[in-house]
This record gives C-alpha cells, structure tokens and sequence, in this order.
C-alpha cells in the first residue's frame, strides 16, 4: 500500500512539473494567453492528420544528419530555427551589428546588406573596396560618402562604379577625387554625372580625363563647368566633345580655354557653338583654329566674336569661311582684320559683306585684297568705303582696285568720292592718274607647267580705266612701234595662256623674233608732255611711252621659255 501511494505522489508530481514547464506565461496584469505565432504549428482540436507546414517553414531532415548550410537554397528562413538551434544572417537587419571599417569589406561583398554606412568611410579604408562592391553600390549610398573619402579610391577602383550610380556624386565630392585617377571613368559613367557636380571639378583632374571618355559629357554637364577648369582640357580631349555638347559652352568658359587646343575643335563642333558664347575668344585662341574648320562658322556666330579677336584671323583661315557666313561681320570687325589676312577673301565672300560694314576697311586692309577678289564689290559696298582710307592707299593700289572692279555693277559715279584729288576718270570710266602714278590692270594667271610658279601677269587686252576699259594696252604698244616708224614691219601680241609679249617680224624683218614680259610693278604715267617711244631704265631694260602717257618697262625673255622647259603652253601666230 505505501508502494502505490509512493507511485501515485511521483505521476501527480511529475504531472504538475510538466505543466507548469510548458504552460505559456499569462501577459501582465492577467488575462487570456496571446495567441500563437503566425507561423507556428496548432494541431487540429479534432484531431487527424496534422496540415502541411506553411510554404516559408523549414521541415528538418526527418532521418537526421547535419543540418543544412546557410548557402544551401533549401535553407531555412532568416532567423533562429527552434527545432535546429541553427542562427541565419539577417541580409536587412537593422540592428545587425556595424561593418568594420578599419577592415573593409571583401570583394563580393553585397552593400544592401544591413549594416553597411556610407558615412564611416573615410579615404584610407575605402582602398579596400573589391570589383563588385564597388560595381553594388547605389547612388543613394554614394551620395553619403564623406567627400574626403574620395581620394582614397584609385583609378582601377573607379572604372568599376556602376554608371547609372556615380548620378549620386555632388560636387563636394567630386572635388575630393585624386586628379590621377580621374583616367578610370569612361563615357558611360561620365554620360551620368549630376550636372550640378561638374562644378566641382578642377583642371588638374580635368586634364587627367581620358581623351574617349569625355564625349560622354553633354551640353546640361558642360554648361556647369568652373571656367577656370577650362585651360585644363588638352587638344585631344576637345577633338573628343560630342558636337552636340559644346552647345552648352558659355562666354565665360570660352575665354578660359588654352590657346593651343582651339586646333582640336573640328567643324560639326564649331557649327553647334552658342553664337554669345564666341564672344569669349581672343585673337590668340582664333590665331590656332584650323583652317579647315572655319565653314562651321555662321553668320549669326561670327556676328558675335570680339573685335579684337577678328585680328587672329589668318589668310588660310579666312579662305575658309563660308561665304554665307561672312555677312555677319560688322564695321567695328571689318576694322581689325590683320591686313594680310583679307587677302584670303575670293569674290564670292567679298560679294556676301554687309555693304555697311565695308566702311570700316582701312587702307593697309584695302590695298590686300586680290584682284580676284575686288571683283565681288557692288556699287553699295563701294559707296560706303571711308573716302579717306582709300585716298591714302599708295597709287598702284587705287589702280588696281579701280581696274579690278567689275564695270557692270559699277560705273564712274559711284568711285568719284573716292579718287584722290589729282585723279580723273570720265564718263567712259577712262582714268587719268598724275605724272608718277603707278600703273595697274585686270591681271591671270599664267597657265604653265605645275614645276614653273609665275606671278599674275598684267592683261594687256584691257585698258587702264575702271574695270579695264579704254583703249587697250596691246593697241598703245604698237602705236608706239609705228611711230618710231617700224609699225609696218613689227607689231606686239600677247599670249592669252603664258601672257608673254611676242613682237614677231613681217616684210624685211620676217623671221626675227623678240619677246618680253611686261615689268607690272614699274608701269609708271609718264610726266606731261613725254612723246610716244622707246628708250632703257636703270635696269638696262626698254621702257616703251605710249600715245596716252603709260611706261611699260620690258623684261627680255627667251622667245621658246617654256617650250625649251618641256611645255608648250600655247605659240602667238
């Protein structure tokens, strides 16, 4: 008996202790038990076969083992596994503990993980970043890094910045950056900077770009840049802009560029400058502009260059302007064209000037013009020409520009303002220059061989007048030959290809042969009262007066000079 009350103490005891372990503590103040987790277990009150667990649980191995790893995808849930004892990495735990910055994460290291602070980074520990940490990290995350911890990074860590992330670097940050690492980015990466954080940038770290990374700058990014960074680009970076991009540039940011890199700007960019922008420009800058690129100028750009800086213009450069462009240039423009370069403008262009901007031309610029070119004026531009600067223009200069002038667009009228008070022309355009005048006329080129270089020679088919009328010149010389009495037996003509003068025998001189080349920078109008004839200058060569005043000085050549040099560029019969 006391056996069985023994055992039926020990059953209610353990009975008891059971239920006591078990029992879910009552939440303060009393009251019913809370209910069991979401993802918690309840049999069936009813009993049966208990349901499958839910989708998100983990069943453990019902013959044992080990239990699975953290990488197996079989793996349960973030979180602590009652029935296992097995603790998984919470990815997004807030309160996962800080990453160690004194020791920075491995290559392979993901940032969303929880825990990870921009702001603890500083530009010692960010050298250990790897490839794909690097290449992880969002723009938000960038934007929190210290700036100063930019110039922990190096080149090879910066090429792997995700592109569509480096949109999160401000312009603090940018200017923290080592300038010779700036060579990681490429174009994607660059195509995404903030427009606001090019202001950060230097020129040390602008010149350290790589050449093909910085067509990823469009025009937004280029109109924030520091002018002062500007003298940082090197030619070979600017022969890089997207044409598109240099839309963006500013006066400011124009004038600040080094002079030596104007060369690396190619046609399709100038044609996209901001026409107020070319106002930045010097005369320096414009001076190394390739000639080439000079079409890509139009007339509303050139309208708005500096004045000053028209002065760095070049012939080579001004032959390359489209003509249609060159009626953007004005008075006060006009006024500071280097005298040597207007010889670069042809007919064509000269045809297209603001007829009102002629007047500023001065002398030493009107007296540069080729002849080719003074055929292009019309009556308006000549109207306007300032009187007294082509008054002051040497004498075979006003010959010249009067004889070159096309007589079908202008007439007598519209030069007599210009002539110098000893000059006359009449109604015809005849002129008469003073006793010592130098003497001009429509001029070619002598067509020979491409080994043989000749200056244009005088045609002496025209006349001295305007646009080469009276009597012709050919017709004088041999005025002069029948009055010194050989006129029937010798007569002057001139070839229309090399523009040599044969004078060629007939009758008792048949066979003999002369020939010359007219001396163009000596034709002088003899002093009043010189009778028609021939006679030699200092240089030893004949000097023929015509009837009407002209001294012609004749250079001996040999009759076959270019057919005894392998050319026949054409005989006078």
């Amino acid at each position: 008996m006391k056996k069985r009350m023994t055992s039926i103490i020990f059953i209610l005891t353990l009975t008891i202790f059971c239920a006591v372990g078990f029992a879910e503590e009552p939440p303060p103040g009393g009251g019913a038990p809370p209910p069991p987790p979401a993802d918690s277990y309840t049999p069936d009150p009813g009993g049966g076969a208990p349901p499958p667990p839910p989708a998100d649980s983990y069943t453990p191995d019902p013959g044992g083992g080990a239990p699975p790893s953290v990488d197996d995808p079989n793996s349960p849930p973030p979180g602590d596994d009652k029935m296992t004892g097995i603790t998984t990495p919470q990815v997004n735990d807030p309160n996962a503990p800080p990453l160690d910055v004194n020791n920075p994460p491995p290559d392979g290291f993901d940032p969303m993980a929880g825990g990870f602070d921009p702001t603890q980074f500083d530009k010692d520990n960010v050298t250990g970043f790897g490839t794909d940490a690097l290449n992880n990290i969002t723009s938000d995350q960038w934007n929190n890094f210290d700036p100063n911890a930019m110039a922990g990074f190096d080149k090879d860590q910066i090429s792997n910045f995700d592109p569509n992330a480096v949109a999160g670097f401000d312009k603090d940050q940018m200017a923290k950056f080592d300038p010779n690492v700036m060579a990681g980015f490429d174009k994607d990466q660059i195509a995404n900077f903030d427009p606001n954080a090019m202001a950060g940038f230097d020129k040390d770290q602008i010149s350290n770009f790589d050449p093909n990374a910085v067509a990823g700058f469009d025009k937004d990014q280029m109109a924030m840049f520091d002018p002062n960074v500007m003298a940082g680009f090197d030619k070979d970076q600017i022969s890089n802009f997207d044409p598109n991009a240099v839309a963006g540039f500013d006066k400011a940011q124009m004038a600040m560029f080094d002079p030596n890199v104007m060369a690396g700007f190619d046609k399709n960019q100038i044609a996209n400058f901001d026409p107020n922008a070319v106002a930045g420009f010097d005369k320096d800058q414009v001076a190394m502009f390739d000639p080439n690129v000079m079409a890509g100028f139009d007339k509303n750009q050139i309208a708005n260059f500096d004045p000053n800086a028209v002065a760095g213009f070049d012939k080579d450069q001004v032959a390359m302007f489209d003509p249609n462009a060159v009626g953007g240039f004005n008075k006060a423009q006009m006024a500071m064209f280097d005298p040597n370069a207007v010889a670069g403008f042809d007919k064509d262009k000269v045809a297209l000037f603001d007829p009102f901007a002629v007047a500023g031309f001065k002398s030493q610029q009107l007296q540069n013009f080729n002849p080719k070119a003074i055929f292009g004026f019309d009556a308006l531009q000549v109207q306007n020409f300032a009187p007294g600067e082509f008054k002051n223009m040497p004498s075979k200069d006003i010959s010249e520009m009067l004889a070159n002038f096309d007589p079908a667009k202008i007439n007598p009228n519209d030069v007599q303002q210009l002539l110098p008070p000893d000059w006359n022309i009449d109604a015809n355009g005849v002129l008469q220059p003073p006793p010592g005048a130098n003497l001009a006329f429509p001029s070619f080129a002598p067509q020979v061989a491409n080994s043989i270089k000749l200056p244009d020679i005088p045609n002496f088919s025209k006349g001295f007048g305007l646009g080469g009328t009276g009597t012709d010149v050919i017709a004088g010389l041999n005025d002069t030959l029948a009055a010194l009495g050989v006129g029937d037996q010798f007569n002057f003509k001139q070839s229309p290809v090399d523009g040599i003068l044969h004078v060629k025998g007939s009758g008792d001189a048949t066979g003999t042969q002369f020939a010359f080349l007219p001396d163009a920078d000596k034709m002088v109008q003899a002093p009043d009262g010189t009778q028609p004839g021939l006679s030699l200058n200092q240089a030893g060569h004949y000097v023929l007066t015509t009837p009407d005043g002209m001294q012609i000085p004749l250079i001996p050549a040999p009759v076959d000079l270019f057919k005894n040099r392998g050319c026949d560029p054409g005989r006078v019969s």
